[in-house]
């Protein structure tokens, strides 16, 4: 084991970009219905569990931040695609441009305005069951 602090980057690059694509996939299927698709938080979670074994944590409270800063990433990653598709569509401009121009206060409107608190809330639960399931696995 020569590197292992460049293992340990490289594992974490790749729980990020598996929540990363996890968050990808919720915005495709939310494309698709036409809706905010709140289900896919379960998912996601599951993702970002997994993500857990290439990062390895050793305590529960590490374990516990990691899978939420997995699980927030994949949720903010989604609908920040989510809200730069609408507005593409939306606008006729080219996804590309949209996608580095939305600021995360326009992300965060579109994302609010078109949820409702159920969505919302059921985001959180999963989170808060993904954190107590993370705990306890330790």
């Amino acid at each position: 084991m020569p590197f292992p602090a460049l293992r340990r980057a490289a594992s974490a690059g790749a729980a990020v970009l598996l929540a990363l694509c996890a968050g990808a996939v919720w915005s495709v299927v939310a494309l698709i219905l036409g809706d905010g698709a709140a289900w896919m938080c379960v998912p996601a979670a599951l993702v970002a569990y997994h993500g857990l074994s290439y990062l390895k944590p050793a305590s529960a409270i590490a374990r516990v931040g990691s899978v939420l800063a997995l699980y927030a990433c994949t949720v903010a990653y989604a609908h920040y695609l989510l809200s730069a598709s609408i507005v593409s569509a939306q606008l006729g401009l080219h996804f590309r441009d949209v996608l580095l121009n939305v600021g995360p206060e326009m992300a965060i409107a579109l994302a609010t305005s078109r949820g409702d608190w159920l969505d919302a809330a059921a985001i959180g639960v999963v989170g808060v069951v993904l954190a107590a399931f993370a705990a306890r696995r330790a």
